[in-house]
């Protein structure tokens, strides 16, 4: 991000908060004075040696304020509420107001100090301070950025905000395959305002964030050890919208971690972006040995999960996972559970409507100590007070993020890792509970999945009756069991033992019905569901292994449409 466009943020923020201040002043002494004390922000950042006046909105005339910091090594602050960065680290300023007699608590100021601007320089790898000369120029954003010529245009940026580790100097990400010139400009840090909204991303209020996974991972990435990546989620992951589709978050974040913690170039880091549109995390789970695990050969050191949007409000959701977290919770205990401990983050995507699921998934990072980011809390805040506008960061879709929405969400994951490498490490890993957070979380774990054409597990075997044709409508699902116009009324037939099955299936408008049998008793009736890519359900799920006879069947009057069937998947 050029000076020039930093410097027209600043205008425009300043701006804003102007004009809010005058709606304040105008709006009237009693309804203010009706209203009860609180913090305009809850968190800052600054730099040792740096100050931040705490400031206190809805004031009450005649009441004191009394401050106190939970750690006056790292952050000092005076009567005045004057707030002094001591040494790097993290503190809690609570803030109490005193009005005759009584003492309430106003709230509390998360305050975290960096180290000044001359040491993080100086601490950057070799790899992320190249010469400026040799940094090439980003692509332009999708969104009304400001300009980097004359503050007064409004002309779209020529360049994008930067990729880096939040601590260093800003490294721009290019689309790879890209020939761009070079630039001149020296390397600029992030402003204040963009650095608090980085920090409101990272989700470490309940500290209960385990760091042990993280910091190996990067200690290996610096120690030119490889290091696999995986992202996996929906179409936000995926890359819809941006473009190219080389600049998505995972992408970005990839180059940007490379930049910032590898060595050599970054050859020693590898990624997977496992994305894939209309798709929730059941059939994430599903396709994960495919798609992940196949993809990388091997494990994955650090696996970022993104289905805060698609997974829906419950089972009743068209378009939501049908397991109703389960497989999510399956997914993160079997992944947390390799022999070369991966680690884990939690990303929370959000659409404008300000939907997303992080108040059902945050109790699972909380359950297992996993680093989670969210972008609402980055995003949704700014858009409310006017400092952002919609189109900012989200598509004209409104479920979508723009170029700069995806630089956004890889800033937020950057300033996440960047957090976790700068903290002191925890003194151990963390432990796996034994129960988990939804009541069939663990039901999942030790999939199998079948596909067309794939070599049968011992024990199972498959009739494919009237599934006996190739849809090739979907290049996520090459090889696939469907029904066709004309292949009858056979059913498809599957015997397994296991203790539960996972249907993956294309129920797009253009597919017919099915009707599913467990041991010749009807079990499902699944209709057109929504999502063409794919979705996913459970069809029975039991407590112990026994063997199961699936039939599924065409519907009365969908005899002559398609059901493309992409998958079984079980547990033993």
């Amino acid at each position: 991000m050029s000076k020039s466009i930093k410097k027209c943020v600043s205008v425009v923020i300043m701006t804003a908060l102007l004009l809010q201040t005058a709606l304040w002043s105008t709006s009237g002494e009693v309804a203010l004075a009706a209203k009860k004390p609180g913090l305009r922000k809850k968190k800052v950042t600054i730099e040792v040696g740096k100050t931040y006046t705490v400031a206190i909105k809805n004031k009450q005339k005649k009441a004191k304020y009394a401050y106190k910091s939970s750690n006056k090594k790292v952050v000092a602050v005076s009567k005045a509420g004057k707030v002094k960065g001591v040494k790097k680290g993290s503190a809690k300023i609570t803030v109490q107001q005193k009005l005759k007699k009584k003492t309430t608590k106003v709230g509390v100021l998360k305050v975290t100090v960096r180290a000044k601007k001359s040491e993080q320089e100086a601490s950057v790898a070799p790899t992320s301070t190249a010469s400026t000369s040799n940094v090439p120029t980003a692509t332009a954003p999708a969104t009304k950025a400001p300009t980097t010529t004359a503050p007064a245009t409004k002309a779209p940026a020529t360049t994008a905000p930067a990729t880096v580790k939040p601590s260093a100097t800003v490294v721009p990400t290019t689309k790879p395959s890209a020939t761009v010139a070079p630039t001149t400009e020296p390397p600029a840090t992030y402003e204040p305002e963009y650095l608090e909204m980085l920090a409101d991303s990272y989700m470490d209020d309940g500290a209960n964030v385990n760091n042990v996974r993280l910091k190996n991972m990067i200690e290996k990435a610096k120690n030119g050890d490889a290091v696999n990546v995986a992202c996996l989620g929906g179409s936000i992951t995926q890359g819809f919208n941006a473009q190219p589709r080389s600049r998505s978050y995972a992408n970005q974040f990839y180059e940007g971690f490379k930049k910032a913690y590898a060595k050599d170039g970054g050859e020693n880091v590898k990624l997977v972006n496992a994305g894939i549109n209309g798709t929730a995390s059941s059939l994430g789970w599903i396709r994960y040995q495919r798609d992940v695990v196949d993809k990388l050969g091997g494990n994955p050191d650090i696996f970022i999960i993104e289905f805060a949007v698609n997974d829906g409000v419950n089972a009743s959701d068209s378009n939501g996972d049908y397991t109703n977290g389960a497989a999510y919770e399956s997914m993160v205990r079997d992944v947390m559970s390799l022999p070369n401990k991966p680690a884990v983050i939690l990303l929370f995507s959000v659409f404008q409507s300000e939907f997303n699921l992080q108040d059902r998934y945050k109790a699972i990072g909380d359950k297992y100590g996993l680093p989670m980011v969210s972008i609402k809390d980055a995003v949704i805040p700014r858009i409310k007070d006017g400092s952002m506008t919609n189109a900012d960061f989200f598509a004209a879709d409104g479920l979508h993020p723009t170029n700069d929405g995806h630089q956004i969400m890889t800033d937020c994951l950057l300033y996440c890792v960047d957090a976790i490498d700068q903290a002191t490490k925890d003194a151990e890993d963390v432990t796996i509970p034994d129960t988990t957070h939804f009541d069939e979380g663990g039901d999942y774990q030790n999939l199998v999945t079948i596909y067309s054409g794939s070599e049968l597990p011992e024990g199972v075997t498959v009739d494919a009756g009237g599934f006996n044709v190739a849809d090739n409508t979907n290049s996520f699902f090459p090889t696939n069991w469907s029904h066709g116009e004309a292949s009858g009324d056979a059913p498809f037939v599957i015997t397994a033992t296991c203790k539960n099955m996972l249907l993956a299936f294309n129920g797009g408008s253009n597919s017919g019905s099915v009707d599913v049998y467990v041991d010749g008793e009807l079990a499902k009736q699944i209709r057109t569901v929504g999502w063409s890519a794919g979705s996913s359900m459970p069809l029975f799920n039991e407590d112990t292994a026994e063997s199961h006879t699936v039939e599924i069947r065409m519907a009365e009057g969908s005899e002559t449409k398609k059901f493309p069937i992409y998958a079984i998947a079980y547990t033993k």
